[in-house]
């Protein structure tokens, strides 16, 4: 009897022909990406992006920006900003490289990071006033 939801008809027992060419779930390397290590838990590669000085100020800015959207007085979280970076075309930035900018912009006084009294360990940050001026100065030479 077939299922009420199923309208194909009733399958038979025929057996499939044999593929043509053999299938093969292989991993292929691939020049330029990282390479796959066994004790990883995910199955897909990460892409990572290199950046040279000029993609690394224009990485800065971005985060900027990302802080300056957000109207709010929370910050953005690591994850947050590294995912609305990559609307600037920085997809794929490694977390400790989005980190070590960050600790720059702070380093310089653009950025800070807010103090949560619940869950200190989700660490957040926001752009200052100082921040705010730097692109504001750097819209106005444009």
């Amino acid at each position: 009897m077939r299922a009420p939801w199923f309208n194909a008809p009733y399958s038979s027992n025929k057996k499939l022909p044999r593929a043509k060419w053999p299938l093969s779930f292989t991993r292929r390397e691939c020049p330029g990406l990282p390479k796959y290590r066994n004790n990883e838990t995910s199955n897909y590669l990460i892409i990572v992006m290199r950046m040279n000085t000029e993609k690394r100020e224009s990485f800065r800015l971005a985060l900027l920006r990302v802080m300056e959207a957000n109207n709010t007085i929370y910050g953005l979280g690591l994850a947050a900003l590294g995912h609305l970076a990559g609307d600037f075309g920085f997809a794929g930035v490694k977390s400790s490289d989005l980190e070590r900018e960050i600790v720059y912009l702070q380093d310089k006084g653009y950025a800070v990071q807010v103090a949560k009294p619940i869950s200190p360990e989700n660490r957040v940050w926001r752009i200052t006033a100082e921040g705010r001026d730097y692109l504001a100065q750097l819209n106005h030479e444009d």
